[in-house]
């Protein structure tokens, strides 16, 4: 049983490192030309739809790291009973995983610029969970989860995200604490 939750982790972690490169390639500048919101400054009831946080750049470093981490994992496996297929399976995974991630993080965006919620503002548990809800909706095609991966997942991320978020925010890698 152990195995198996380690496993999970081990799977997620695609999901775990796209959802936080988009800071970081903020913080570098990767690839200014692409940092322009994915929302495009649209408003809608009066709010912005994502935000100007929400940006190409994010996604395209989130999913870039997604296929990177997944191609490694692939060839270098520590558990075999996980691995893909194929190394187009690998990537399509690693870019499903990468995606999804940012997708769920995106439809959180969503949800609370309309609900007013200001950008880097907690909206405690979806902001903890968001990423990894949309990595497991993502990776449906490639992934059988069960209901208990689920909730270890969801579990794990909701202790895990302050966390690194708190580290990230004491090394000055981020602005805010969420």
């Amino acid at each position: 049983m152990f195995e198996h939750f380690l496993s999970l982790l081990y799977l997620a972690i695609p999901a775990f490192a796209a959802n936080m490169i988009p800071i970081v390639a903020a913080r570098i500048n990767l690839w200014p030309t692409l940092a322009f919101p994915l929302d495009g400054g649209h408003t809608f009831r009066g709010h912005p739809i994502l935000g100007a946080n929400k940006t190409f750049r994010g996604l395209l470093t989130g999913i870039f790291i997604g296929v990177i981490i997944a191609l490694t994992q692939y060839f270098l496996p520590f558990f075999e009973q996980i691995k893909q297929p194929d190394i187009l399976m690998t990537i399509l995974f690693g870019a499903a995983a990468g995606f999804g991630a940012l997708f769920g993080d995106g439809v959180a965006s969503f949800f609370k610029r309309q609900l007013g919620v200001a950008s880097g503002r907690p909206l405690i548990p979806l902001d903890q969970i968001d990423y990894i809800l949309g990595f497991i909706v993502c990776t449906l095609p490639f992934v059988q989860w069960t209901l208990w991966d689920i909730l270890f997942l969801l579990i794990f991320a909701a202790i895990a995200n302050p966390i690194i978020n708190g580290i990230a925010y004491l090394l000055g890698i981020k602005k805010t604490f969420w």
